[in-house]
């Protein structure tokens, strides 16, 4: 059976380019270099930089000086360069100097923002030429091929004596898309099947660790691991090439026959690029010719646990998982003999090897009614969104966006209807917060923030929220400090002294339906910003919501997702000061998480059923905002 797979996020540069419907646009010089004027249009950053004519180009002599990165820009004739029609810009620089020089070449897109900005760079040899090709594809959020304001190229700084570079040639060409050659693949398999037998295997598959051997013969994949193997040998299946992308799943399902002569227990694991899942053995000894299916789920098997210098040393060994599923980069077997010795070669017959979604399960009694901790409750914060509007005594809509460049912020983005709270993203242009006189965007979502409207020290907070999908968009549940004083906002939210960022529930489009972060950050963000947390896989409930809890007592933090504890924290920094709760949906964040302008999906939103936050009597102080009678 042929096994088809459908490639996704990222395609190889080569079958991008052979597909009929990009058509390479033939390279088209940005700048005739040749032309008496042409030293006049690169703009040096400083008075220790020089441009001049040089066959054949335009030569770059940077001086001795404290500039941290010296050079020139290339400035567009009329208001920017537009390179939409073409895949990437390309500049032929040559080294005319006795030592080896790195060039940057860099297009800038400006707004009001700020700047947005592609970069690539070439090593170039003493007295040799290299292109430099920055490829407009390099996924960088707001990005725009068709406004680059102007074309940078610099070095570092310079010590001792000036050096030059030549630069040659400044072409465009390629196609709208293209990917760098070397650009990663990753590839969602059709139905989960990663291998099924009978299928074809590429040489390139079979790999292995610690002298255990992945083999392809006569049709039949084996995991093969010699006589000299020890334990940690590893029998290696990849894919083709590059990652296979298995967000749309939480498990992996390993079917294997013992094609030895001895009972041996089979154990798989799944790797990454950011780390290993948990390794899983068989339940009992496999008899030779016998079968079994061993399931790898994505989750932690034991939560991730931190202890007193968590954010310095990591988690509690054991505990955790860094598997990213969007780039799963190999299945790992192994096999434990059940002799004294194991002398014999082992033998794996894989039978299939298949990503799962298994049967969500069910959810605690409790969750949504009361906090999963023993103790003497109180319920201080509840809001179901059954109006028709936001509750304006409990959120703020307008606030500053730290987190892309390319939203704002309006009202009309946060609704209320229908019992549940609508935050929509959107192509939509306007003001920031709606105000004219602020920065105006493309993109408009929603935002709240309790911000001396509600604060609270301690308790158990619980929200249920419906992601959105659409790729590049970034929501997230999260408390931040809210001290009380007149000092500004900046300075009573400070994450330093007794403060923390709780990130409750942090999601990215590009991690697929069933995964999320939860993260704690603290002293600042600075050069002693600390942090903590770990990936978390999550089944939604029957209507698409995860429920996301955060049990925070002194010293402690334990969060849940659908009544599972998934994470805990324990150490005398977990915060100490009120902390005040916020929803956000900007987009981009980091993991190559961009809008998609030929797929955007939008709009898009995300939506939340409740926020219930309680407080255990014994902890409640003047610092609430929810007073409990007779507490301490």
């Amino acid at each position: 059976m042929r096994i088809a797979l459908l490639p996704v996020l990222l395609l190889a540069a080569a079958s991008l380019c052979g597909s009929p419907s990009l058509r390479a646009a033939e390279e088209k010089p940005v700048l005739d270099l040749g032309a008496a004027d042409a030293p006049q249009r690169f703009t040096p950053s400083s008075g220790t930089i020089a441009a001049a004519s040089a066959s054949p180009g335009v030569e770059i002599t940077v001086q001795p000086g404290a500039e941290a990165y010296p050079g020139v820009s290339l400035k567009p004739a009329e208001e920017f360069f537009d390179f939409a029609a073409f895949g990437y810009v390309e500049a032929k620089i040559t080294n005319p100097g006795t030592q080896l020089l790195v060039v940057n070449l860099r297009a800038d897109n400006l707004s009001p923002l700020g700047g947005f900005w592609n970069s690539d760079s070439a090593k170039i040899p003493p007295g040799e030429t290299r292109p430099i090709r920055l490829y407009f594809s390099k996924p960088v959020n707001g990005f725009r091929a068709d406004r680059i304001t102007r074309l940078l190229f610099f070095v570092g700084k310079i010590d001792g004596t000036a050096r030059s570079f030549r630069i040659d040639s400044i072409v465009t060409g390629g196609a709208p898309g293209e990917l760098a050659p070397n650009a990663e693949v990753r590839t969602v398999p059709q139905d989960g099947v990663l291998y099924a037998e009978g299928a074809a295997v590429d040489p390139a598959q079979l790999s292995g660790k610690n002298n255990g051997a992945m083999s392809f013969q006569s049709g039949t994949l084996r995991a093969v691991l010699p006589a000299t193997a020890g334990k940690d040998a590893l029998s290696l299946f990849r894919p083709a090439a590059g990652a296979w992308n298995l967000r749309y799943y939480l498990e992996v399902r390993v079917v294997v026959e013992n094609a030895g002569s001895q009972p041996v227990t089979p154990s798989a694991r799944l790797e990454s690029q950011f780390g290993p899942s948990d390794t899983v053995a068989a339940a009992a000894p496999l008899a030779p010719g016998a079968k079994t299916e061993i399931v790898i789920p994505f989750a932690a098997l034991v939560p991730w646990k931190g202890g007193a210098e968590a954010g310095k040393a990591g988690s509690v060994e054991g505990s955790g998982s860094a598997f990213a599923s969007n780039v799963v980069q190999g299945v790992a077997l192994s096999a434990a003999s059940q002799a004294q010795s194991e002398s014999q070669e082992r033998v794996l017959k894989v039978v299939s090897i298949r990503a799962f979604l298994p049967e969500a399960p069910a959810i605690p009694e409790w969750v949504g009614k009361k906090p999963p901790g023993d103790g003497d409750w109180v319920k201080t914060f509840d809001d179901e969104f059954d109006g028709t509007e936001v509750d304006a005594s409990k959120w703020s809509v307008a606030g500053e966006n730290w987190y892309d460049k390319v939203s704002h912020y309006s009202k009309e983005n946060v609704t209320v209807s229908g019992g549940l709270l609508h935050i929509r993203y959107e192509k939509k242009t306007g003001f920031h917060n709606d105000d004219p006189t602020r920065y105006q965007t493309d993109y408009a979502t929603g935002f709240l923030e309790t911000f001396d409207k509600w604060a609270q020290r301690y308790g158990y907070f619980e929200c249920r929220i419906k992601l959105s999908k659409a790729p590049g968009l970034w929501p997230a549940f999260w408390l931040m400090p809210n001290r009380s004083g007149p000092e500004k906002k900046g300075v009573r939210g400070s994450t330093s002294d007794g403060g923390m960022e709780f990130d409750v529930m942090e999601h990215l489009a590009i991690w697929g339906p069933y995964r999320y972060n939860i993260a704690m950050h603290w002293d600042g963000y600075g050069k002693d910003h600390r942090s903590a947390g770990s990936k978390i896989y999550f089944q939604p409930d029957k209507d698409g919501f995860v429920t996301a809890g955060l049990l925070w007592t002194p010293g402690s933090a334990i969060y849940y997702a659908n009544g599972r504890e998934v994470l805990r924290l324990e150490s005398p920094r977990v915060a100490s000061v009120p902390e005040m709760m916020m929803f956000t949906l900007p987009s981009g964040g980091w993991d190559g998480n961009v809008l998609d302008p030929q797929n955007p999906q939008l709009p898009d939103e995300c939506v939340v059923d409740y926020v219930r936050c309680w407080q255990r009597r014994d902890l409640a102080s003047d610092a609430d905002t929810t007073k409990i009678d007779g507490a301490k």
